[in-house]
């Protein structure tokens, strides 16, 4: 009897977590990474249109470097997930996450590991408020400190012991994954201590200064330095501080590269690849003083303002990620790099518009990219929508051999329905919130404003819901399903999750993602949700043409 209650337990369990848990775990860290950033307000290098509240950790702990660490902790987090993206996307055969994923299914951890882990949360978020009582400084540097550091402990712990057991966490952790773990760790802070401490009279921000003044030179321009700080062209007149010297560029470049060569490693000829990093350190630094001397050429001829709070906020991440980019691209297709040098060249990979994969994030990637240089090109980053559209529709036309043979393009009247309600419903939530025309897009008129018109709608209506919805739910759902009713509920919430966090109204858009992604999941085809993302797009679109009213959008 007992080993029949045994077994029967066991196969519960299965039933419950086939090939989910590792999914159930993504879905409960993404959850809570969300909640952690909402509550502290950390800077999620730029993805976030409000600064860093750091005025709590400020009082909290007293200590600038230690608040500013912390705050971009998350952006680092986030940028070498997206590297780590790009890595899985560059080598799709190389990475298993389903034998992973199985083998965590074969372990049957107590779910009170997932109670330490919720608990050790609570204790991350308790010093916010906490603080807001009336207790002595001196004690909430204590209890904040004690709070985060027992609630990290309890946080990482409970949910890696709920995945695997003890043994084969310390199996995992070998002395190169702890190294990688630390590094990531002190980056932040190592950031931190390099930009107030070493490199205040350091020869990095008089290389800088002199590298970007030969720029400019190079560019024709007449060049203002008495040898100090202060660089300038003829009004436009910048300070370059030690903190512009380059090294958060150089560390987040190089730490990429280097994640991607121990990710690699078994590919990698490692003795070759690691000689690139030198190679991404300097390209890094020369990038960033080029970036200065365009933001002063910019501030000279074009408008101080785009410089200072447009260019100035968004080239330092187009370079790192065009760089990165680039330099992990050509790693993995130059043969030389590759264990097994040229023998390799027979096996022929898919160029890059042939290939699946490819055809469903690249677009979508595209789109997000452009803002980051639309925002470093336009004083009101609004204006340069219709070039963020033409870019995007150039990609996605690329990609159009890859669109399945005999797909089918019926428009079922549910699909229909459900976009014709979701824009109801966005309509209603939004209620209350206006923005006319001319505050959206200043200074266009005639022929500019009716061309910004008509690709604002039809980016809105037809471009947007094709490129989100081979993404999100093409892609994202299909990759984060491990099978089951809850592996394929968890990758429907946590899709969803990350389509709300690229827009306005995360609620309303958590709610749209569930009904787009249920659409999908009943039929089996994308195009059911990409005409309901439309439907619903072009509605909430028509209303703000008619309406005058583009805070809808």
């Amino acid at each position: 009897m007992v080993m029949k209650v045994s077994a029967d337990k066991k196969a519960t369990t299965d039933r419950l977590w086939p090939h989910s848990r590792l999914a159930f775990a993504a879905a409960l860290l993404l959850i809570e990474a969300i909640l952690l950033v909402f509550v502290y307000r950390f800077d999620l290098a730029g993805l976030i249109e409000r600064p860093a509240d750091t005025s709590f950790c400020l009082a909290a702990l007293g200590s600038q470097p230690a608040c500013t660490s912390l705050s971009k902790a998350p952006g680092m987090i986030l940028l070498f997930a997206i590297i780590a993206g790009f890595v899985r996307l560059l080598a799709p055969e190389r990475v298993s996450v389903s034998e992973f994923a199985a083998k965590v299914s074969s372990f049957e951890q107590p779910n009170a590991w997932l109670v330490f882990n919720v608990l050790g949360f609570a204790l991350i978020l308790l010093p916010y408020f906490l603080t807001r009582t009336d207790i002595s400084s001196g004690a909430v540097s204590v209890v904040v400190l004690l709070s985060w550091l027992t609630g990290t402990i309890a946080f990482v712990s409970g949910l890696l012991l709920w995945l695997l057991p003890a043994r084969e966490i310390r199996n995992l952790l070998n002395w190169k994954v702890i190294a990688v773990i630390l590094g990531l760790s002190a980056l932040p802070q190592l950031d931190v201590f390099v930009g107030e401490t070493l490199w205040v009279e350091s020869f990095l921000q008089d290389a800088t200064i002199r590298l970007t003044s030969t720029f400019l030179r190079l560019f024709g321009q007449p060049v203002l330095w008495d040898g100090g700080i202060i660089l300038g062209i003829d009004k436009f007149v910048v300070s370059i501080a030690s903190s512009c010297a380059g090294v958060s560029g150089i560390a987040f470049s190089s730490s990429a590269m280097a994640a991607y060569i121990i990710w690699m490693r078994k590919e990698l000829n490692v003795k070759r690849a690691i000689a690139v990093l030198p190679l991404v350190a300097a390209l890094s630094w020369t990038f960033n003083a080029l970036r200065i001397a365009i933001l002063m050429m910019i501030g000279e001829y074009i408008s101080p303002d785009l410089a200072v709070d447009g260019f100035h906020s968004y080239a330092g991440w187009i370079s790192f990620t065009l760089l990165t980019g680039a330099l992990i691209f050509a790693v993995d297709r130059i043969p030389w790099f590759q264990k097994g040098g040229a023998r390799k060249t027979a096996i022929r990979k898919p160029s890059l518009f042939e290939d699946q994969i490819s055809a469903q994030i690249l677009p979508f990637t595209v789109f997000l990219f452009s803002s980051l240089v639309v925002g470093a090109l336009f004083e009101v980053p609004a204006v340069g929508y219709p070039y963020r559209v033409l870019v995007t529709l150039a990609v996605l036309l690329a990609f159009a051999r890859c669109i399945p043979a005999g797909v089918s393009w019926r428009l079922d009247p549910l699909a229909v329905f459900a976009g014709a309600a979701i824009a109801a419903m966005w309509l209603a939530g939004q209620w209350g919130e206006s923005a006319a025309l001319a505050d959206i897009v200043p200074g266009l008129t005639g022929t500019a404003l009716l061309v910004w018109i008509v690709a604002r709608l039809f980016g809105t209506t037809i471009l947007v819901p094709v490129i989100e919805e081979v993404f999100f739910r093409g892609y994202l759902l299909n990759r984060l399903n491990f099978g089951g009713r809850y592996g394929t509920a968890i990758a429907l919430i946590a899709s969803s999750a990350l389509f709300a966090m690229l827009h306005g109204n995360i609620v309303l858009a958590f709610v749209a993602g569930l009904v787009f992604g249920a659409l999908v999941l009943r039929s089996g085809r994308v195009w059911d949700a990409v005409v309901a993302h439309a439907v619903a797009n072009g509605l909430i679109g028509l209303y703000a043409l008619v309406m005058d009213n583009w805070a809808v959008i």
